[in-house]
């Protein structure tokens, strides 16, 4: 596992292209299919909602989530496997309602989804990525289903066992595994392997001391990376946060 800053002036690659013709919609693209994004509306605890499609290659339609809205929140999330081809979704059924959320499994080889879960609030949710499994939050606990196995099981226990500063964690290329980082100053960074509950390596994410630190994550497709964006804030004299600078790194596995 390598660390490294990206150079001045470099940023982690766009995985969402805007749709010819549209600044709000949005085309994700994999070597399997495309994922349209077409901007439908938008609320005041959520910015936007979005209507789906997945087309294959040839530009057939594999699966449409039809009227349906979905939050915007996949933007920013592992909502797809290329690996395994699958989407994971939170469908709203009331724009109005930040409790009417559903987590959806679609399988894009056949076109069908699957509920998961019923209607409520749910929050960071994704696939796995380096095994056929998925995640969803809700009500601070991490909710996991592995394909494979069909063992599910609650990861936030498991993560204030072994890391009681963590500070955020993600999905990563490495099987069975993910990151964790961690609130402390050095070896703040750790690959966990999640069924046999082992930290396999750690390193220094160097992070410039801030009052709020917040960090985004984005994986490539075609590479065994992880990209980290770094958000710095400081409080002004009003004791509002003000962004005072972005940093971006690589993790190579």
């Amino acid at each position: 596992m390598k660390i490294t800053p990206l150079a001045h002036g470099l940023k982690p690659p766009p995985i969402f292209h805007p749709m010819p013709g549209s600044v709000q919609s949005f085309i994700f693209s994999t070597s399997r299919c495309d994922i349209e994004a077409v901007f439908a509306a938008s609320n005041f605890y959520a910015p936007e909602f979005y209507k789906l499609t997945a087309k294959n290659k040839a530009g057939a339609i594999i699966w449409s989530g039809g009227q349906s809205l979905f939050l915007d929140a996949f933007f920013s999330q592992e909502f797809i496997s290329d690996t395994y081809n699958k989407l994971i979704l939170q469908r709203i059924s009331d724009t109005g309602n930040p409790s009417s959320g559903q987590i959806l499994l679609i399988d894009l080889t056949t076109g069908t989804e699957k509920e998961l879960t019923p209607k409520g609030a749910y929050a960071h949710m994704g696939h796995f990525q380096n095994f056929d499994g998925v995640f969803y939050m809700q009500h601070g606990n991490i909710y996991c289903i592995d394909f494979e196995t069909g063992k599910e099981f609650l990861l936030n226990p498991m993560l204030k066992k072994h890391f009681p500063a963590i500070k955020t964690w993600w999905t990563c290329p490495v099987k069975n595994c993910i990151i964790v980082v961690t609130a402390n100053t050095e070896n703040n960074i750790a690959l966990f392997d999640i069924y046999e509950e082992k930290i396999k390596q750690t390193g220094t994410l160097l992070l410039d001391a801030a009052d709020n630190v917040n960090l985004a994550f984005t994986s490539s497709i075609n590479e065994s990376v992880l990209f980290i964006t770094a958000e710095f804030a400081n409080r002004n004299t009003n004791g509002i946060l003000a962004h005072t600078k972005s940093a971006y790194y690589k993790i190579e596995f």
